[in-house]
């Protein structure tokens, strides 16, 4: 098997293992100010090859949703301000959060969500040199 069919179906695998039963999100549930826990974004390259970076939430950091569509974010000393749109059960466009094609930013997903816990991920963006993607871990 090629490589890059293996990493393929690596990823196949990995996606239909990590499928479980979502809890619906609610539009006022997600807003709040959530803790930053963890950030990890990174590139699989090849057949397991892993380039990542992970930054590791300190007191202070957070993610902060509003009604108005806007989430205040920090992490470390950097702010940032995202507009942001529910866009299904268990789905979160985030501008400027995952991969933008052709100038829109595919959904995210946000599994587990729970009242006190949410992971966003990334939709993983395939490209010949291999898969980017990014994981947002929070909690209240």
């Amino acid at each position: 098997m090629k490589p890059s069919l293996l990493a393929m179906v690596f990823l196949v695998f990995c996606g239909l293992i990590g499928c479980s039963k979502s809890e619906m999100i609610e539009p006022g549930s997600l807003v709040t100010k959530w803790v930053l826990v963890k950030d990890s974004s990174g590139y699989i390259v090849g057949a397991g090859g892993w380039d990542t970076t992970s930054y590791i939430g300190v007191a202070g950091d957070y993610f902060d949703f509003r009604n108005d569509g806007k989430c205040y974010t920090k992490e470390g000393n950097v702010y940032d301000t995202l507009a942001y749109q529910l866009a299904g059960s268990n789905k979160v466009t985030i501008a400027k959060f995952g991969p933008n094609i052709n100038g829109e930013n595919s959904p995210s997903t946000i599994d587990p969500f729970t009242e006190h816990r949410a992971t966003i991920t990334s939709p993983d963006i395939i490209t010949p040199g291999g898969t980017s993607f990014r994981v947002v871990n929070l909690k209240k």
